[in-house]
């Protein structure tokens, strides 16, 4: 049984001397803390009540188990997780990592009371006294390679001894950016065919830490550390970066491409809609709308949406990536309609690309049918069903079905890649998923997602 989190007033937690948390996983028996008090005559009257206050102590042995969920995968691509403790299938979290009690009795009546160990907020978490948190996970290196900068972080204390394990033929230097973080700049080889993995470490007496975490949850629900592991991959690619590099990128409900288009040298200037503007957009080349912007921002529509289709005219370049029904035909330099079924959901569906001598599927980068290989959860959300004649749509593609199991095939899906001349610029929509491609360094979707850029 997990009492709520309450705190009863006859008694008090507080934090052992010997580490900043305390943890135990609850293991549903009482008595992780508990201290027995006798009541005073007369405490079950308000007049005459009597209180109490105990200081409970964990021990070590509390403190042993390191707050975790109870399930895990080795990466988004694996469609099942591992539970970790299978008695807690099912469980919405872990249980509380400490629990006190205080058994109060009255007239020979003993009652437990329970109260889940709270910070603030929060449930009280154990964590490592280690924690190697690296800036990114992945990189893309375009060729031929060159050196580039991670930031890795690690507890007050610790920066001496952290580690690198490299690949062989790769060297690093490493500066101090602060009292908690170090810049490793890793030198590739001449050549590099392959991906990769660089691994950071740190040293402590009972263990060697392999791994970084941080608190995850939403709004005031109970928090859980999510552990990552201490590895960037860094996968090579051929990859051409644009000549036009002034981009402006309108977030929507929230995606990663702005820190993937900086990590290959391409930083990003952050809009919000009060920037969509003649004068404001005049210093950019590329703007982008990122994922389900006109549901993100209902004053998207109107007199910004059209110094958008102004900054095309004017020889600007907008690229739109997946919308949903709140994106109309009003909000497009032609008429335009999301389709019922807008999403392809296999990450496999072949791609036919219908117009390959396309500018957009050849500059600066070459578009071939292998640069849709590897993706990742999905092709695409929002694609369109309908467009008016000025646009040019440059794939298809649909979920191949499952004949086995009795599920057909998708229509075939033309509206992931629309684009049209706008006066002097271009206007380009983008169903395709290439926003959760990027953060996972898949190469494919770099290359065509630069060729958007560069129009």
């Amino acid at each position: 049984m997990t009492p709520p989190p309450l705190r009863p007033s006859s008694c008090r937690t507080r934090r052992s001397p010997f580490t900043a948390t305390l943890a135990q996983s609850y293991n549903a028996t009482r008595g992780h803390l508990t201290e027995s008090l006798r009541s005073a005559a007369g405490v079950d009257t308000p007049s005459g009540a009597a209180s109490t206050t105990q200081d409970l102590r964990a021990p070590a042995s509390l403190t042993a188990q390191v707050s975790r969920a109870y399930f895990s995968r080795t990466s988004i691509e694996v469609p099942v997780y591992t539970l970790n403790d299978p008695t807690l299938r099912n469980a919405p979290l872990a249980p509380p990592a400490l629990v006190a009690w205080a058994n109060l009795t009255v007239d020979n009546v003993t009652l437990p009371l329970g109260s889940v160990v709270h910070t603030a907020e929060q449930p009280l978490q154990i964590v490592p006294h280690g924690n190697v948190q690296l800036a990114t996970d992945t990189q893309l290196l375009p060729l031929p390679p060159h050196r580039f900068p991670l930031r890795v972080s690690v507890p007050l204390g610790s920066l001496s001894a952290l580690h690198a394990t490299l690949p062989p033929a790769w060297s690093v230097t490493a500066n101090d950016d602060s009292s908690t973080s170090r810049i490793f700049t890793l030198q590739p080889p001449a050549t590099l065919a392959a991906p990769t993995t660089v691994a950071f470490s740190l040293p402590e007496p009972a263990t060697t830490v392999q791994e970084g975490f941080r608190p995850v949850g939403y709004g005031s629900l109970p928090r859980t550390n999510l552990f990552t592991p201490a590895t960037l991959r860094i996968v090579p690619a051929d990859l051409k970066l644009p000549s036009k590099r002034r981009i402006g990128y309108l977030p929507g409900t929230g995606d990663a491409v702005p820190e993937a288009l900086a990590s290959i040298g391409l930083p990003v200037t952050a809009l919000t809609v009060a920037d969509l503007t003649a004068t404001r957009l005049s210093a950019f080349d590329t703007v982008i709308l990122g994922v389900r912007t006109y549901t993100a921002h209902e004053d998207l529509h109107g007199a910004p949406t059209q110094a958008l289709l102004n900054f095309a005219r004017n020889g600007g370049n907008v690229v739109v990536q997946y919308q949903s029904v709140e994106f109309t035909a009003a909000d497009a330099p032609y008429p335009l309609s999301l389709d019922d079924n807008a999403k392809v959901v296999d990450e496999t569906a072949p791609v036919t690309l219908l117009q390959p001598a396309h500018p957009l599927l050849t500059t600066p980068n070459r578009i071939v049918p292998s640069d849709f290989n590897d993706w990742i959860e999905e092709r695409g959300h929002g694609f369109l069903g309908d467009w008016d004649p000025h646009y040019t749509a440059l794939t298809e593609t649909h979920d191949p079905g499952a004949p086995d199991e009795h599920i057909l095939a998708q229509k075939p899906q033309r509206g992931g890649l629309l684009t049209t001349p706008l006066g002097k610029g271009h206007y380009t929509y983008v169903a395709f998923a290439i926003y959760r491609q990027l953060p996972e360094a898949v190469p494919g979707a770099f290359r065509l997602f630069i060729n958007l850029l560069d129009q």
